[in-house]
């Protein structure tokens, strides 16, 4: 450690060979403009109503019953429970495949800052 002192106090010397001493000067505070602390004017934007729908459609609670049943009974195969391996096969599959139905039906549901306009 005393070589990375000794070198430090080398570089001091050669950059500042009179030394480094404080500034003796005041930085000059700035005066706040009044405009800042005005209230903004009022704004007469009133957003839009939401729409109500159906978020979910037949296909996306077919997905979610598939991989709820096929992940509870999978869990329950994990405590103990034993079940038929055709039976964990198609809990395995359930899943998937809600998975999939899941994923279909995100992709055809517009964006949420979609606002209609096609260019």
């Amino acid at each position: 450690m005393t070589d990375v002192n000794g070198r430090f106090d080398d570089l001091m010397r050669t950059e500042f060979p009179a030394g480094i001493e404080p500034a003796d000067t005041e930085l000059p505070l700035v005066e706040p403009d009044p405009e800042w602390f005005n209230e903004p004017p009022e704004d007469d934007f009133a957003p839009p109503p939401v729409i109500a729908g159906n978020p979910w459609s037949m296909l996306g609670k077919a997905g979610a019953a598939l991989v709820c049943v096929g992940l509870a009974a999978l869990f329950s195969v994990i405590f103990g429970v034993v079940l038929p391996a055709w039976l964990t096969g198609l809990c395995v599959a359930a899943v998937a495949g809600g998975a999939v139905l899941l994923l279909v039906r995100l992709g055809q549901r517009p964006a949420p800052d979609d606002d209609g306009i096609r260019l």
